[in-house]
């Protein structure tokens, strides 16, 4: 889940925690994560209760209903309030008061967000490489491209 794995990166990185090592070796067990641990404590006291089992969708019908004022998110709840909002005057109020920016800044002292990005890859077992390197290349040109972040509205792909 997105939404919750960003904000888990978030939190242990922010404390100067990590998974692993640059060598690839474990390191979660460190005094670091125990103080992300510590602060996450904290923090979920000031939560909706059930929060724990939420998926990303349910942040963002939660902050769109009212419910929420911070929510740790992409895109995704902007663009639900910006389609709908000739459907629904509430949204369209909020789609105008949405903004966005980096999550905390902790112990490190720096920005140490995970940002999710989608790559374009051609398998080596390809039967057809060339047409599939053409087809990159083509897409990636400034005409397509910008056509396909504008449509995509801030998401990986066209929605």
């Amino acid at each position: 889940v997105g939404d919750g794995n960003n904000y888990a990166h978030w939190l242990l990185w922010s404390h100067g925690g990590q998974m692993v090592d640059e060598s690839g070796k474990v390191t979660i067990n460190s005094p670091e994560t125990l103080k992300a641990i510590e602060y996450a404590q904290e923090l979920y006291k000031t939560f909706i209760p059930g929060t724990e089992s939420w998926l990303d969708v349910n942040n963002n019908r939660a902050f769109l209903a009212g419910e929420l004022g911070v929510i740790a998110n992409g895109i995704s709840a902007y663009n639900t309030a910006k389609i709908n909002k000739d459907k629904d005057p509430k949204l369209a109020e909020i789609a105008k008061d949405i903004r966005t920016t980096n999550l905390p800044i902790g112990p490190v002292g720096k920005s140490v967000e995970l940002f999710q990005v989608t790559t374009a890859v051609i398998f080596n077992y390809t039967p057809y490489p060339n047409a599939a390197k053409a087809y990159l290349q083509f897409m990636f040109e400034e005409p397509q491209m910008k056509d396909w972040i504008t449509s995509s509205a801030g998401y990986c792909c066209q929605t």
